[in-house]
């Protein structure tokens, strides 16, 4: 018998299950305030999220996100309001039906060969990552793939122009910026998402820049995914559709990123990962990397010690 997961049976399987878009299961238990800081900081930085000179990226604009691959209208829609539902709930902007889409939810029964078919026909939508994890994305094993294009605005939310970006900013004399020698601005290419736009406010906190992700994909492999619960699988698409997450190597425990793992107990968002959303978007991003890795290690350390 051919147990392969198909499109069909996505549908079907969603079609016959009641509507769920508003219940979001987030799965956890409170630890002590040493054993949930040391789990936060291992999972923040785990994810990639932020780096001691990136700051974290968020979405400014308002999401747009579209379902495709799924044939049947409604249940598209299932998903999308799911994805909704969890967006409004840590915070981001939704945009109205009816906007351009600018986060796209694919599913597909080979990703390896959409993925190749979208790198060949328009590169640009991949130019800011690294050989590395292009490399997952056309010739991976994996049931879900995303990708991002980002860019850096002014702290006044000003589109982008060609300047030095403050965060990369060191002296000459190799000391820390502020202690002695000229300063100096190295941009880190297109990973940077490009230049920003000064802005008109002085702040001796702000660095006067934001990084905002401009587009999202995420691909999901039907055939991979085989098994798993479908609401599960749109936690994990919104999770790495609403923040910037590119971790390599084993997926971090206690979250819905371990949702493929052998003999993972995660079945949707877990604490950690609703927490890590809400500091995300809530977090001031014209910073630091490493005042951003504080903020969110932070958040995600009182929701897993039940202090909020």
């Amino acid at each position: 018998m051919n147990h392969r997961l198909t499109i069909a049976a996505i549908a079907a399987a969603l079609a016959a299950c009641p509507a769920q878009a508003d219940d979001i299961v987030v799965r956890g238990q409170a630890l002590s305030k040493e054993e949930a800081a040391a789990q936060a900081k291992a999972f923040v930085q785990s994810i990639g999220i932020v780096t001691t000179v990136k700051p974290a990226a968020r979405w400014l604009d308002p999401v747009c996100p579209k379902v495709s691959g799924l044939g049947d209208p409604t249940v598209a829609a299932r998903v999308e309001a799911r994805f909704r539902s969890i967006a409004s709930a840590i915070g981001a902007r939704l945009a109205k039906p009816g906007c351009k889409t600018n986060l796209l939810i694919g599913f597909t029964e080979d990703a390896d060969a959409l993925a190749r078919q979208i790198n060949a026909n328009d590169p640009r939508q991949m130019i800011e990552l690294s050989n590395a994890w292009r490399g997952r994305l056309v010739n991976g094993r994996t049931p879900v793939r995303w990708w991002y294009s980002t860019e850096v605005r002014s702290a006044d939310g000003q589109p982008p122009i060609n300047a030095p970006l403050p965060w990369m900013s060191f002296t000459a004399e190799g000391g820390a910026e502020g202690g002695g020698g000229s300063s100096t601005n190295t941009d880190v290419g297109g990973d940077s998402g490009g230049g920003y736009t000064n802005s008109r406010r002085s702040n001796l906190v702000s660095n006067n820049a934001k990084r905002a992700i401009r587009t999202a994909t995420v691909l999901v492999d039907v055939a991979l995914a085989q098994g798993k619960d479908l609401d599960g699988v749109i936690d994990y698409a919104a999770l790495v559709g609403l923040a910037e997450i590119r971790f390599s190597g084993e997926p971090p425990a206690n979250s819905v990123l371990a949702l493929f793992a052998p003999d993972n107990p995660v079945y949707g968002l877990t604490t950690q990962d609703e927490a890590l959303l809400k500091a995300l978007y809530r977090l001031p991003l014209d910073r630091q990397g490493r005042y951003h890795r504080g903020w969110l290690v932070n958040g995600v350390t009182k929701a897993l010690s039940g202090q909020e």
